[in-house]
């Protein structure tokens, strides 16, 4: 399903001292699980309003199976909205191909940064 996630649609807020604050504590409090899956989290930025002109999608590369049909679905999905998708894997991922696939259809940059933190853009050719 394309487009509006229903609950999980979420209107921007400030970034004040007790929303930080909060968000450290449910970052610190959620449990670990392998792999990202990129669809919803996506779809959570490009469904908001005003629709972003730049998204910066980081991950550490682990992922799913699906990784190269979510980067399709959607770069398409932004491009028609005019939205930059800029990908950073956090050293080499296992979903490199998808990550840059998804910024070359967007317009985006694709950026490994590696363990010693010295970052590579990668050619999006």
């Amino acid at each position: 399903m394309e487009g509006k996630l229903g609950s999980q649609k979420r209107e921007a807020i400030s970034a004040g001292k007790d929303v930080l604050k909060d968000s450290q504590k449910v970052v610190q409090e959620t449990g670990l699980v392998w792999g990202t899956r990129w669809k919803y989290a996506l779809e959570m930025a490009l469904d908001m309003e005003p629709n972003p002109q730049v998204i910066y999608f980081m991950t550490d590369g682990s992922t799913g199976s699906e990784a190269m049909q979510v980067a399709r679905t959607v770069g398409a999905r932004a491009k028609s909205r005019g939205i930059t998708i800029n990908c950073v894997a956090m050293m080499e991922p296992k979903a490199h191909d998808a990550m840059k696939e998804m910024a070359k259809r967007t317009g985006g940059k694709f950026t490994v940064v590696e363990a010693d933190g010295k970052s590579t853009e990668i050619p999006l050719k």
